[in-house]
């Protein structure tokens, strides 16, 4: 089994839904490089757990980072992305979407996650 931390690419979930054979392809990039990050909204357990299949199946070792950020803290940087107009602040997170966010996601816990915490605070 091949050490090295592997990862599929996957650029956007409009990528992935654009191409419904995205697993396949997905693992083809997998079995072809030794380090790449998966950026993707992997809400519930369920589909991490099939990315992690994935992954192990071609010989990989998934490592799974979840960012956790205090909820006011991450509405006021997506507040702060929404007044600039870059490539990172394509569209407005509104507060309905966020709340629909925070609603599916289930935390990690118990999956070998890496828990990542802000030190930052809202500031008032």
């Amino acid at each position: 089994m091949n050490e090295a931390p592997i990862s599929m690419l996957i650029a956007s979930r409009a990528a992935a839904r654009s191409d419904p054979n995205w697993s396949k392809n997905a693992s083809r990039v997998a079995v072809s490089l030794l380090d790449v990050v998966v950026d993707f909204r992997f809400l519930q357990r369920v589909r991490r757990e099939h990315c992690k299949r994935l992954i192990e199946d071609v010989g990989g070792r998934r490592r799974l980072r979840y960012l956790k950020v205090d909820p006011a803290l991450l509405r006021q940087r997506l507040d702060e992305r929404s007044r600039r107009f870059d490539a990172n602040a394509a569209f407005p997170i509104t507060q309905d979407l966020l709340t629909s966010y925070f609603a599916d996601f289930e935390e990690p816990n118990g999956e070998g996650e890496e828990v990542l915490t802000s030190p930052l605070r809202p500031s008032s």
